[in-house]
């Protein structure tokens, strides 16, 4: 088991008394106190720490007089003068083996101040490269405040562009509100007749009403004139239904009621005599017109002979006389022929065919009354329904344009109200803006007070960490006060950075002390062997495999976390609205105020995304 840190150093204190050490060991590093390589060295340490591996103040003596000499002597003048050496001790003789441990003590010497050197070389080294970093650093800062003073005059420009850009929108959507206004506020020369009215509810709906009254009442006495009484009477029915409108789309009123059914009978009969005496009739009409179509074609054809005989000059022959004369008499007695088969065969067929296809006018009378009738009642109807339709229709298209009107009323509300709490919401920003920049703290003081202004809320704030108080009751604070506070805290933060200075350099003295009786130690122990010795192998080697462990653990979880990284860096790339998710989370741990105005604008965006939507729809 492997010492505690506190009982290593009282031993380690122990051992450097016993070899004449008269300083003190200062505290061990943390190391020490793990079991692990210090500890074991340590330990050793405490081990061959003992008087008769330490230097005899003789020793000392010579090797400070060696050292005055400055001459490095090898081979025969060393072995020379170690002799003279020899004879001049007198009664301190000293053996071979005894020089050759004082050599080496030399030579462990000028190694440690070979190392001395090298060291105060890399700490000069180590100045020089921090001094090159601070030079660069202030280049870089005088980089940066250039860019800042360039960064400030682009935002200040900006800030003055934007400034104008709201100016110009608050003085047009002023002037768009005033013409709205102006648009919708009724003209106040409307009773006179003097304004122009832009909107139908401006309008009174008194005047329409009465004139659809007046419309009305005349279209009623239009229909009772049109409509009127006895009107069965003089067409000569029955009187028994009533006289008005008609329904066309009821198939019941389209047909016409006729008469009973003795008139029926009458009117059978009166058919049946005329279907019986039209063949006779229509026989005798038809020779009538054969006997004075053949009297006309005689009269023709004898004009014809007796100019044909008048303009012949030649003598007629009796035989070419006969001869055409007997021709006409067989084409005669062939057509009479022909002309009694047809009036007796033939034309009684015709007669009958044409008596039933042909439309007797005989079946009009009643019939045509009663249609005329109809067509009154049909022809009136459709003329009071127009009158209906139009003002039907008017009626419609006032309450669609009242409709249209109120929905333009509602999305100019609308928007109206989005503006009023847009606004509201940069006005109350703004006030809050300039009530913070009527701090005390940003103006300028005209005249140096002596106390502290109580709306100052930096200085009270500064009072309160610094400890400053009111000397007396009823006192106020004073500037005078907080600058001894902040005098004092300026000196203590000198002195605690002396101190740590001083602490800084006293730790790399100790250090490099340890450092330097650590590498003397270690050619001592380690010097002239051909290998290291084993000090706790196993517990060397448990230790490193479990460092061995930790390290490929790190490295596996590294390597995970860097394919987890590209994954969601590629997502957000991909994706912005997961890049705007995921900044929204990270705003409500970190920024609330931000998270606060990403919700606030994005409320606005879809406020007016649907008002615009509404706008559009309607």
């Amino acid at each position: 088991m492997a010492a505690g840190p506190a009982s290593l150093h009282q031993r380690l204190e122990t051992c450097a008394a016993n070899v004449g050490y008269r300083g003190r060991v200062r505290g061990l590093p943390k190391e020490a106190s793990g079991g692990g390589k210090a500890a074991h060295f340590l330990q050793w340490l405490c081990g061959q720490l003992v008087p008769a591996n330490a230097f005899s103040q003789s020793e000392l003596d010579k090797f400070e007089e060696m050292k005055k000499t400055g001459v490095v002597l090898e081979g025969a003048e060393l072995r020379e003068a170690l002799g003279k050496i020899e004879g001049c001790s007198g009664s301190e003789g000293k053996t071979m083996e005894q020089l050759r441990a004082e050599i080496s003590c030399l030579e462990q010497s000028v190694s440690s101040l070979k190392t001395q050197l090298q060291s105060i070389n890399n700490i000069q080294t180590t100045l020089s490269v921090h001094q090159a970093g601070l030079l660069k650093e202030r280049e870089e800062e005088s980089l940066t405040h250039s860019h800042t003073v360039s960064s400030h005059q682009t935002a200040l420009h900006t800030a003055q562009q934007d400034n104008e850009m709201v100016n110009s929108a608050v003085e047009g959507l002023g002037s768009a509100v005033d013409d709205v206004i102006s648009f919708h506020q009724h003209p106040q020369g409307e009773e006179g007749g003097g304004g122009e009215l832009s909107l139908f509810s401006h309008t009174s709906s008194e005047h329409y009403s009465s004139a659809e009254d007046a419309y009305l009442t005349e279209l009623t006495a239009y229909t009772k004139k049109q409509f009127f009484q006895g009107i069965a009477v003089m067409a000569h029915t029955s009187g028994e239904d009533e006289d008005g409108l008609v329904d066309l789309n009821d198939p019941a009123n389209i047909l016409m009621r006729g008469p009973s059914s003795e008139q029926y009978s009458s009117h059978c009969r009166e058919l049946t005599r005329l279907k019986n005496l039209y063949p006779v009739v229509e026989s005798q009409r038809v020779s009538d017109i054969l006997a004075e179509e053949y009297a006309e074609a005689v009269c023709r054809r004898a004009e014809e002979l007796v100019s044909e005989l008048r303009d012949t000059s030649s003598p007629l022959d009796s035989s070419l006389l006969r001869q055409h004369i007997g021709e006409r008499r067989g084409q005669l007695s062939h057509l009479q022929s022909e002309t009694c088969h047809l009036a007796r065969q033939q034309l009684p067929n015709l007669i009958h065919d044409v008596a039933t296809l042909e439309i007797s006018t005989i079946l009009h009378g009643d019939y045509s009354l009663k249609m005329a009738r109809q067509d009154y009642f049909t022809s009136k109807q459709d003329t009071v329904i127009s009158y209906l339709l139009s003002q039907t229709a008017r009626q419609e298209l006032l309450s669609m344009l009242y409709e249209v009107e109120l929905r333009r009323h509602r999305d100019t509300h609308r928007l109206l109200s989005a503006a009023a709490s847009q606004l509201l919401s940069w006005g109350s920003s703004a006030d809050s803006r300039l009530e913070a920049m009527k701090s005390s703290s940003l103006q300028p003081v005209k005249e140096p007070r002596l106390t502290v202004d109580s709306r100052d809320k930096f200085a009270l704030r500064m009072c309160s960490i610094l400890g400053v108080s009111a000397s007396g009751p009823g006192q106020l604070l004073t500037h005078s006060s907080l600058e001894r506070a902040v005098g004092q805290l300026v000196q203590q933060t000198v002195s605690l950075e002396a101190l740590l200075t001083a602490l800084l350099s006293e730790q790399q003295h100790t250090v490099y002390e340890m450092v330097t009786i650590s590498e003397m130690l270690g050619k001592q122990v380690f010097g002239g062997s051909s290998g290291q010795p084993q000090l706790s192998l196993k517990e060397y080697e448990e230790e490193c495999s479990k460092l061995e462990g930790i390290l490929s653990t790190m490295e596996q979880n590294i390597k995970k976390l860097l394919a987890d990284f590209d994954t969601k860096k590629k997502c957000l790339q991909g994706n912005e609205l997961i890049d705007r998710e995921r900044r929204l989370f990270v705003s409500f741990f970190t920024d609330p105020a931000q998270l606060t105005r990403e919700i606030t604008d994005l409320s606005r965006r879809v406020n007016a995304i649907a008002t615009a939507r509404k706008s559009a729809s309607t």
